[in-house]
């Protein structure tokens, strides 16, 4: 069986553990891949989908977030509005956001905000290994970051402009075609994605602003 998936190393070292016997061949990568013409049985895909004749269930949300260092923000200060992100070096991520623009919320309407970039990427890793060692700001998606949020290595900003969350989905060519193989791997992620939460805890964000308050007062 062959499965698409975006790049994240805990999805990958999961599956290879727990499906072995399925003799999975994962390729992994930020752009998707064409179901068909890759010959690919089942594909994981981030956003609304289009209209289109592939199956597709639906297996969590996902939400973009801006991230940096804490010796980023040590240095340059956290930004506190959108307005702020004129004073930062933002690294861009091409497939998540393909202008110079990051998208935001505030009051209930989308904003688009132009950027400042010394670099931009094609790669997610890169961009993300480049906020790890201070180079600036990095909009990517919460999953890709979880793990260094979580470590304290990425801290969270401008959050509560954070646009609305979108669906991840399970997509393949037919159900006809929706074999046992493709069934089984299909379960194991939708109970990852039961178990794993890939959308920020709001709780601990606010308790976060309180404390970066207190500080700053």
């Amino acid at each position: 069986m062959k499965a698409n998936l975006p790049k994240n190393e805990r999805t990958r070292i999961e599956a290879l553990q727990l499906y072995q016997e399925l003799a999975v061949e994962l390729t992994l990568s930020d752009r998707n891949v064409d179901i068909i013409e890759d010959g690919v049985d089942v594909a994981v895909r981030i956003g609304p989908l289009p209209d289109s004749s592939f199956a597709a269930v639906q297996l969590g949300r996902t939400q973009r977030v801006v991230v940096a260092s804490p010796t980023y923000l040590r240095k340059k200060h956290a930004p506190q509005k959108l307005e702020d992100l004129s004073n930062h070096n933002c690294l861009r991520f091409t497939a998540l956001s393909a202008g110079r623009d990051w998208h935001f919320e505030r009051g209930g309407h989308n904003i688009s905000v132009a950027i400042s970039s010394t670099f931009s990427f094609n790669s997610g890793d890169a961009v993300i290994q480049t906020a790890l060692e201070g180079g600036g700001l990095a909009a990517v998606l919460y999953y890709q970051v979880m793990a260094h949020i979580a470590s304290g290595k990425l801290q969270l900003v401008l959050q509560e402009f954070a646009p609305a969350p979108v669906p991840i989905h399970a997509v393949f060519a037919h159900p006809k075609l929706f074999s046992a193989k493709v069934r089984a791997f299909v379960d194991y992620l939708k109970s990852s994605f039961v178990r794993l939460s890939f959308l920020p805890d709001e709780k601990k964000i606010s308790r976060t602003r309180r404390a970066q308050k207190t500080v700053r007062r």
